[in-house]
C-alpha cells in the first residue's frame, strides 16, 4: 500500500480524472466550476464530491464561491498519489465485477486471452485533453468505442 499509495485504491475514475485536470491548470488558481465539471464530465453535485475526496486525502485544499472554485494542489500531492498518479484504467465484466489494471495494454491482453469469452467495457481517458474513453469488446471483437474517432492497436508478444 505504501509504495502504491492510498489514492490509487481509494480514488473512483471521478476523482481521478478531476485530479488529473485540476494538475493540468496549474499548482492552483480560480476556475468555473460548471466548466470544470463539464471538462471531466461530471454533474455539478459529484463535482463537491470528488473535490472533498481529494482535499480528505489531502491532495488539495479548495473553496467555492459564487460559482467558482478556488483550488490548491497540496505541495507533496505526487508522493502522497504513489507511482500511478490519476491515473486509471476500468475494466468493468459482464457479470458486474470491476477492476482497475496499472496499465491499458494490460486490459488488452486480458480482453484477448484470459477474458476472450466475455464481454468487456474498457473505461480510460486521454492523458493530454481528460476526454473520456469507452470500448466495449465482446469474445475478442470491437464492438463500441466512444469517441468515434477511438484507435485500438492489437497484437501482443
Amino acid at each position: 500500500m505504501k509504495r502504491w499509495g492510498v489514492a490509487t485504491l481509494v480514488l473512483d475514475e471521478d476523482e481521478k480524472l478531476l485530479g488529473r485536470r485540476l494538475v493540468q491548470l496549474g499548482t492552483g488558481g480560480t476556475v468555473s466550476a460548471v466548466q470544470l465539471s463539464a471538462d471531466i464530465g461530471i454533474a455539478a453535485d459529484q463535482l463537491d464530491r470528488a473535490l472533498n475526496t481529494l482535499q480528505h486525502l489531502q491532495l488539495i485544499s479548495w473553496q467555492s464561491r459564487d460559482g467558482w472554485l478556488s483550488f490548491l494542489l497540496k505541495p507533496d500531492y505526487s508522493e502522497r498519489l504513489g507511482p500511478l498518479g490519476f491515473n486509471f484504467h476500468g475494466v468493468r465484466l459482464e457479470s458486474g465485477k470491476r477492476f482497475n489494471v496499472p496499465c491499458a495494454f494490460d486490459y488488452l491482453l486480458l480482453a484477448g486471452s484470459e477474458l476472450a469469452g466475455e464481454r468487456v467495457e474498457i473505461s480510460d481517458s486521454c492523458v493530454h485533453c481528460t476526454a473520456r474513453i469507452r470500448v466495449v469488446i465482446d469474445q475478442g471483437r470491437s464492438l463500441e468505442t466512444d469517441p468515434k474517432e477511438t484507435l485500438l492497436f492489437r497484437g501482443g508478444g
